[in-house]
């Protein structure tokens, strides 16, 4: 028999026991009130007067019985009430547990994919701009042979210098993107001279990014890719809900 069965059983027990207390209380105070009649009255039927007297009492007895009775069946159905309770809150629990499961499965499942993606997309970083560095050291070799202007790493630190003014001049006849592409090394430091570091640009200023490109990230890579990952944490760090965010306060 399930719970739900037992509970509808011990509510309908309930029930008929108390329409049956009903009943008695009906009787007994009918009773009690031909007694007080017949002694109102000032009758000298005593013999009558003790049977009545009698049958009062013995429903009396019935009804304390029948409460006794009511009460054993109250405390009954208020037991597997608290029992059903019970087992609907540990089967939500359980839902609950589940859901939970759920989650954590679904987020060990996402950081396993970024570890995946960051595994296999950063050797291509890597392999993009060890090319980028030979490129542009066959570059400069080549503007060394055709145009006699010295490796950027030969250049003194001073503007007026003719190295400078020969890549100056070599720029311009280039024409646009030249200096751009050329002066810009994919390397995380930068020669003595005209050669300046990578760095993103794909907002107006670092700030935020230089901030937060601490502890993993610079330990572990250099600032180009740092700076990258710092900036896209920065920009996530700032739509999350505080309890998950990042960094030191």
């Amino acid at each position: 028999m399930t719970i739900d069965r037992e509970i509808e059983d011990a509510r309908q027990a309930l029930a008929d026991l108390t329409a049956d207390e009903a009943e008695l209380s009906r009787l007994e105070a009918a009773q009690l009130a031909e007694i007080q009649t017949l002694k109102d009255a000032g009758s000298k039927d005593f013999a009558g007067l003790a049977a009545l007297e009698g049958k009062r009492a013995a429903l009396s007895y019935m009804l304390a019985e029948q409460r006794g009775h009511m009460e054993r069946a109250r405390a009954h159905l208020n037991a597997l009430t608290a029992t059903k309770a019970r087992g609907d809150a540990l089967d939500a629990m359980r839902g609950r547990v589940r859901d939970l499961q759920a989650r954590r499965a679904e987020a060990n499942a996402l950081l396993s994919e970024l570890g995946a993606f960051l595994r296999s997309h950063l050797p291509r970083i890597v392999a993009a701009r060890v090319a980028w560095a030979d490129e542009l050291d066959a570059a400069y070799a080549f503007a060394g042979q055709a145009f006699d202007v010295p490796h950027p790493a030969a250049l003194p630190a001073h503007s007026g210098s003719p190295g400078r003014t020969a890549w100056t001049a070599l720029f311009s006849e280039l024409g646009d993107g030249a200096a751009d592409a050329l002066l810009q090394s994919p390397n995380g430091k930068h020669a003595q001279g005209i050669t300046r570091a990578l760095e993103p640009v794909t907002r107006g200023t670092l700030v935020n990014a230089v901030t937060a490109a601490k502890t993993p990230l610079i330990r572990y890579f250099d600032r180009p890719v740092s700076l990258v990952i710092a900036e896209a944490l920065a920009d996530v760090d700032a739509v999350t809900p505080h309890p998950l965010r990042g960094g030191e306060q």
